[in-house]
């Protein structure tokens, strides 16, 4: 650039004076966020979405993380662990019944809500009867 570039161009609103300005192919944030760093949401649920192998009925089978997780926490539930029982219960009435209606997922047939209420009935009466 020579000084005759300067005196033609106007410095201004949007228009920073030339000598200011990034170079071509230098990044206005250098030491920002490095590429491919991924935020928690996305590392968990890759991490939930990998495959474990367990043997379930004698048989080596192969899930994800997160159904290895879900069925043990239900495990748990059906042989009377409170904290597990708790979970699987605000699970259940989260994920199942606050879904009906809300457009989110296929309503629930009215038998298949009695089922889930009678289940969750049935887990409740068993927490207070133990307490």
């Amino acid at each position: 650039m020579s000084d005759h570039d300067d005196d033609d161009y106007e410095v201004g609103y949007r228009k920073p004076p030339r000598h200011t300005r990034f170079r071509n192919g230098q990044s206005g944030n250098p030491k920002g966020r490095p590429k491919d760093t991924k935020n928690l949401a996305t590392d968990l649920g890759e991490e939930l979405g990998e495959r474990i192998i367990i043997r379930e009925n004698g048989k080596v089978v192969k899930i994800t993380k997160q159904r290895a997780i879900i069925k043990s926490t239900v495990a748990k539930a059906t042989t009377g662990d409170p904290r597990s029982v708790d979970i699987v219960t605000r699970l259940c009435e989260r994920l199942l019944l606050d879904d009906i209606g809300d457009g989110r997922s296929t309503p629930l047939q009215a038998e298949d809500q009695e089922i889930i209420k009678a289940f969750l009935r049935q887990i409740r009466e068993t927490e207070n009867g133990e307490n």
